[in-house]
């Protein structure tokens, strides 16, 4: 693909609606279908031992984006788009993304709207990843956001092959107006007189339980090479992707030991669609209060959020079986 195709298609992300019927669509390569009916699977219950302790490290496991910064969430609506795909394989693809989104409490645009998720399908991953990042770095790594993904995090992103790849940017935010934050310099006094950016930050009250920050997802690129899918089926890949649009996953994670979509490109797959652990992470995510004061605080919540959760889906599949 050239390197002009390849800006245009970053250019979605910035200044394009989502496709319509009546544009042009490119063919997709035929290794790469998606499904023809947008169906989401069945919760997968999972039978081992959901204590806390053992989501607290799921949970930390999976979790990606800066490790300075609180977990991430769309709090604006989704507006996906593809690209270098058939219509009638995009069009079921976005839908079924968009359910899941839905069915976890992320809100999602409708048709026409602006693409704030690009997902690029392709059988040279890492060639068009290379051209994105060499003609647009200021894309990948503004300025003014807040604390970023560094420099091997998106080396990583153009040289590893991997079937899927992301890249996601977020913005620190007041809790409270959604306002982007702003840093201020703070002299200490002497002798030291060091310098530190802090933010400035309107709260309602003051309180060691709530920073009056959240961080909001605003743009998401994902790459999809078909040359790696192998054997995955249009609604296992349909459902990693929702997985890693909807929250900032660590790109290294294979969820190993854990019953997750996570793992659906490992050596050792345990699911093949979303499970319960991957429904409940999300969900908690969306639901859980923010403005947290730490990360750590945020996960042990989101963990235990989603033990409440799968302990009422086991008690209903118990129910259900008697």
């Amino acid at each position: 693909m050239s390197a002009t195709a390849v800006i245009a298609a970053l250019a979605l992300m910035q200044a394009v609606a989502v496709q319509t019927p009546q544009d042009p669509v490119p063919t997709a390569p035929q290794s790469a279908p998606v499904q023809s009916e947008t169906t989401l699977g069945d919760v997968v219950v999972e039978g081992a031992p959901a204590t806390v302790e053992r989501l607290k490290d799921f949970v930390a496991e999976i979790g990606g984006g800066p490790r300075r910064r609180l977990m991430a969430r769309w709090n604006t609506p989704l507006c996906i788009g593809t690209a270098n795909v058939r219509r009638d394989y995009a069009e079921p693809f976005i839908d079924h993304v968009a359910q899941v989104a839905v069915q976890v409490g992320a809100k999602v645009d409708g048709p026409g709207c602006r693409a704030n998720v690009l997902v690029f399908f392709t059988n040279d991953g890492s060639t068009v990843a290379k051209s994105l990042v060499e003609n647009n770095p200021t894309s990948f790594t503004p300025p003014t956001r807040g604390p970023q993904l560094g420099r091997a995090a998106l080396e990583a992103f153009v040289t590893k092959d991997r079937p899927v790849r992301w890249w996601h940017l977020s913005q620190d935010v007041e809790a409270l107006t959604g306002n982007p934050v702003q840093m201020v310099t703070v002299v200490t006094p002497p002798p030291e007189s060091a310098e530190y950016d802090v933010p400035q930050i309107q709260v309602a009250r003051m309180s060691r339980l709530n920073s009056g920050m959240r961080v909001d997802l605003q743009q998401a690129l994902l790459i999809v090479d078909t040359s790696r899918l192998g054997d995955t089926s249009p609604g296992a890949l349909a459902d990693y992707v929702a997985m890693v649009i909807l929250t900032e996953i660590d790109p290294e994670t294979q969820a190993a030991g854990f019953p997750s979509i996570l793992s659906l490109f490992s050596d050792q797959p345990t699911s093949a669609s979303l499970t319960s652990w991957d429904w409940n992470y999300l969900r908690s995510l969306y639901s859980s209060a923010t403005g947290r004061p730490t990360r750590q605080f945020q996960e042990r919540e989101i963990a235990a959020g989603m033990q409440r959760l799968i302990t009422r889906d086991v008690a209903r599949a118990d129910a259900q079986g008697e």
